[in-house]
C-alpha cells in the first residue's frame, strides 16, 4: 500500500489530499504548519491511516528534523504541495524578504523533500517511486503584481524537469499547474464572475478536478517529466 507525504496538508487541496488517501486505506504523513481541528477529525477517524507532523516555518532544515523526529520512513509518493500565494510588497526590503520566504516555499523545501524522498526510497522493495508537484499557470504567463509568485513556482517546474532527469526510471517526477480552482470565502461574487468569465469552462471545478489528475499521474508509468494544465482553459483566454 503507497505510503505518501503530503507538504500543506493543513488546508485547501492538501486537505483534500489527506482526506482523499486515507479514505483509499493509504498510509498518510500529512505535513503542516500546525494541526488544526479538520486534521484532528481524520486522524481520530483514521488512526491507522494518517500521521500529523508540523513543520512550523517550512524551512528545509526544519522539515528535515521532524522527519527524523518522527520517524518517517518508506514513503512512495512525495506530494510538494506548499505554497504561499501574496501579493507583491512595495517596499524594497519587504519585498526581498517575501521573495525570499517564497522561494524557501516553492522551490528550497521542494528540492530538499524530493532528495530525502530519493535517499530513502527503495526501489528494490516498490515498483516504483512518485513526486507530485504543484505549481501554478502563472509560471508560464506571470500574473502582474505577484512576480516572486510566479518566479518562484516557474522554478518549481524547472526543478520538476530536472529531478525526473536525475532520479528515472526509478523515480517519476511530474507537475500539475492549477488554474483558478477553488474561491476563497473572502472572493466576492463579482470577483468569481471576472475569473470564471476568463476561462473556457466558465465553471468553478473543485479540487476533484485535481484530484483525478494526481490519480491520473499514480495511475500511468508512462507519464514523467511533464506538466499538466488543469484550468478550465483560463491560461490561453488570459
Amino acid at each position: 500500500m503507497p505510503h505518501i507525504l503530503i507538504s500543506g496538508a493543513g488546508r485547501r487541496f492538501g486537505l483534500a489530499l489527506v482526506e482523499h488517501f486515507v479514505v483509499q486505506g493509504y498510509q498518510v504523513t500529512a505535513m503542516t504548519r500546525e494541526s488544526n481541528l479538520a486534521l484532528q477529525d481524520l486522524t481520530h477517524q483514521f488512526p491507522a491511516h494518517i500521521n500529523v507532523i508540523e513543520c512550523i516555518d517550512y524551512s528545509p532544515d526544519s522539515a528535515l528534523q521532524v522527519l527524523q523526529d518522527a520517524g518517517v520512513k518508506n514513503v512512495t509518493v512525495l506530494i510538494n504541495n506548499a505554497s504561499l500565494f501574496e501579493a507583491d510588497k512595495d517596499n524594497q526590503q519587504d519585498a526581498q524578504a517575501q521573495f525570499m520566504n517564497m522561494y524557501k516555499v516553492h522551490m528550497a523545501l521542494p528540492a530538499t523533500l524530493s532528495h530525502w524522498f530519493a535517499e530513502q526510497f527503495n526501489p528494490a522493495a516498490f515498483k516504483e517511486g512518485v513526486i507530485i508537484n504543484l505549481t501554478d499557470i502563472y509560471a508560464d504567463n506571470p500574473k502582474p503584481q505577484h512576480m516572486y509568485y510566479s518566479a518562484t513556482k516557474a522554478g518549481l517546474e524547472n526543478l520538476t524537469k530536472s529531478l525526473a532527469k536525475q532520479l528515472a526510471p526509478a523515480i517519476r517526477v511530474n507537475s500539475i499547474k492549477p488554474g483558478a480552482i477553488k474561491f476563497l470565502p473572502e472572493h466576492s461574487k463579482g470577483e468569481q464572475h471576472a475569473v470564471l468569465k476568463n476561462s473556457l469552462s466558465g465553471v468553478e471545478a473543485g479540487f476533484a478536478a485535481l484530484l483525478k489528475t494526481v490519480d491520473y499521474i499514480l495511475d500511468n508509468a508512462f507519464v514523467s517529466g511533464t506538466a499538466i494544465t488543469v484550468d478550465g482553459g483560463r491560461s490561453i483566454v488570459l
